[in-house]
């Protein structure tokens, strides 16, 4: 087997160990563990698969974590929520400026999501609300997601920048605790959706490249790659902490 199909191979293999509910939970918890790595290695090694491998990556961490709650373990995930070390990436421009474009839209989001949670004028889903305003989640992930759209620019090397700074509002004042996912229709908080949202919309943006773009970004500049898709799964599993479903069905429906 190739070096991608080995990976693939023992991804999917730790993969329906870890969802198979007759297996004992440590046991289940350790190859999530393995599991998470093993998707990071199938994005870097499998350029065609690289969406998929991200999301289940994120979903392994998830998994990881949610287990090592249970059991009282202490758990250090894998997220990256700046690319400051990034220098240079061998994706095209026009690429890195659609990915600062989502960046931008979520931080502009999340800072007008806080700014409403902090006004007191949100009734529903209090403890929600007030979980998020007060430990400043929504403003941490404001200024990382408007601090990494920088980033991605300043790395695009002179592409035209697509980020407006400022977006509509209508939804986001309409719905501000929960609201409809419209990939798939699922109902969720709305601060969640905005990130699987960002996550969504990067990954779809990598998937447009061919995919030797993607293995020339591998072959020369693969630590940066893995930063950007270590960002993207961060964005998938702040989405899921948040109360965003990670199952299947919500994350790979067609």
């Amino acid at each position: 087997m190739s070096t991608c199909e080995r990976f693939l191979s023992t991804a999917q293999s730790h993969s329906n160990i870890v969802s198979n509910n007759n297996i004992p939970l440590l046991v289940r918890y350790q190859f999530a563990d393995f599991e998470q790595h093993d998707w990071l290695n199938v994005a870097m090694q499998c350029p065609a698969q690289l969406s998929e491998a991200t999301m289940r990556s994120a979903q392994a961490q998830h998994s990881a974590r949610m287990l090592a709650n249970y059991f009282g373990f202490s758990y250090t995930p894998l997220t990256v929520t700046q690319l400051d070390a990034t220098n240079s990436i061998s994706l095209p421009g026009e690429s890195l400026a659609q990915l600062a474009l989502a960046e931008d839209r979520a931080g502009f989001a999340t800072e007008v999501l806080a700014g409403r949670y902090a006004s007191t004028q949100i009734s529903t889903d209090t403890t929600f609300v007030k979980q998020l305003e007060n430990d400043g989640t929504l403003l941490t992930l404001s200024d990382e997601h408007k601090e990494v759209a920088s980033r991605m620019m300043t790395l695009a090397q002179g592409a035209q920048d697509l980020r407006r700074k400022v977006y509509d509002t209508q939804q986001l004042t309409a719905n501000p605790v929960a609201t409809t996912d419209a990939a798939n229709g699922i109902r969720s908080h709305t601060a969640a959706i905005l990130e699987i949202n960002c996550a969504r919309e990067e990954l779809q943006a990598l998937g447009k490249l061919p995919t030797s773009d993607i293995a020339k970004a591998q072959k020369d500049s693969s630590d940066a790659l893995l930063q950007f898709v270590l960002l993207i799964a961060t964005h998938a599993t702040t989405a899921f902490d948040l109360g965003y479903p990670s199952a299947d069905y919500a994350l790979f429906a067609q």
